[in-house]
């Protein structure tokens, strides 16, 4: 399925267009765990940031918003956010977007999933 990155609210958690369903959906890459940034300004929440989840979200606005993206949908989680795997680029430009985040240091393999 064919989308575009159209808000980062963290290393791995995207808002994305897709216009072959005329729709926007919340995706997150499957079986990994960014650390959370800061709080926007002007938010309600008061968590602190966790190490390096700045780090992570800046590395993600960079190199996938407002680019063009290719996902595979695996699962859904009760809050209606989809998961699965998210390839940035197309043809021989194409690269699966967890293996760069964990190869980054800013994602984690999460062991419960």
């Amino acid at each position: 399925l064919k989308a575009t990155v159209d808000f980062v609210f963290n290393g791995a958690l995207f808002k994305l267009h897709v216009p072959s369903e005329n729709c926007y959906i919340r995706f997150a890459p499957g079986n990994i765990r960014c650390p959370q940034p800061s709080p926007s300004p002007g938010s309600k929440s008061t968590k602190a940031a966790e190490p390096f989840g700045d780090e992570s979200k800046r590395h993600a606005r960079m190199n996938v918003l407002q680019r063009q993206v290719e996902i595979d949908c695996t699962s859904v989680t009760n809050s209606g956010i989809i998961q699965g795997n998210l390839y940035v680029g197309f043809g021989p430009q194409r690269r699966d977007y967890t293996i760069e985040l964990i190869g980054s240091g800013f994602a984690t393999v999460d062991q419960r999933k």
